[in-house]
């Protein structure tokens, strides 16, 4: 199994959150760890047969200017992840915005377009209601972690 947790941040909300995705499962499962990257490139993470996107909105519910290059790549491929078995998807965001969350709605039509689907709906922490969105992130990832993992 080849598990990455990735992360598109812009004030380091999302990235914070992918590690410490990334540090519990690793404590769980030492014998198949996880790993973090924030804001590959395709290449990077082609690979993966298990794959956790966590992405911050920008602006206008946009990609984070680091992250906007993979999502690119990952609309221009046609099978951008031949191995990938299982998806999982985590937005933060503010619900202050009329875009919360937008990015990881773009993210999913993205991967919806290549029929690649989530196996849980994807997650939308508000930063205004959780203070805590690492926690929140880790939280939704052990709920569906059984039909993830599985």
């Amino acid at each position: 199994m080849t598990f990455y947790v990735i992360s598109g941040s812009t004030l380091g909300t999302a990235e914070a959150a992918a590690e410490s995705i990334v540090e519990e499962y690793n404590q769980q499962h030492p014998e198949t760890p996880a790993k973090v990257l924030h804001s590959p490139s395709l290449e990077a993470i082609a690979d993966a047969t298990r794959l956790v996107v966590v992405c911050a909105s920008y602006g206008a519910g946009e990609f984070p200017d680091s992250f906007y290059p993979l999502a690119q790549q990952i609309e221009k491929a046609d099978k951008p992840f031949p191995q990938l078995e299982k998806l999982l998807l985590i937005g933060v965001g503010s619900s202050d915005y009329d875009t919360f969350n937008g990015a990881i709605d773009l993210l999913a039509n993205i991967f919806a377009a290549k029929d690649i689907h989530p196996v849980a709906t994807p997650a939308k922490i508000d930063i205004v209601e959780t203070f805590e969105p690492d926690v929140a992130a880790v939280d939704y990832f052990n709920l569906h972690a059984d039909e993830f993992l599985a």
